[in-house]
């Protein structure tokens, strides 16, 4: 997955440990103005042996003056096709959107849509 950023500060990046998650946004069905988004990939590594594991897909959402942040590969897919339908002005200016659950498989999983 290509690493992206449009429209977070720094500070947003490292406020997003702070912030919430996405199960938690889709369970609240937040909706907001979308004004900047990450992903990126992190190395997965295993604490009790110090092993990589490998990569793991992160994003990290801002709506209206919240953070929203988690693992989460579908809306890894969401966010790059974000970044390819939008410019990053148009993204700072906002785009609404609204977060949703949506059947995946046994369980559930997290997505969003444009409003």
């Amino acid at each position: 997955m290509e690493k992206i950023n449009m429209g977070l500060t720094k500070k947003d990046v490292f406020n997003a440990q702070a912030g919430k998650g996405f199960k938690d946004a889709a369970k609240e069905s937040v909706s907001g103005m979308l004004t900047g988004f990450a992903v990126t990939e992190v190395e997965d590594i295993d604490y009790s042996t110090g092993e990589l594991k490998g990569n793991k897909t992160v994003c990290v959402m801002k709506v209206g003056d919240k953070i929203y942040s988690g693992e989460s590969v579908v809306i890894a897919r969401r966010l790059t096709e974000m970044s390819n339908m939008f410019t990053e002005v148009e993204i700072g200016e906002g785009i609404e959107i609204q977060f949703t659950e949506i059947k995946a498989g046994r369980g559930t999983a997290t997505n969003f849509m444009l409003v």
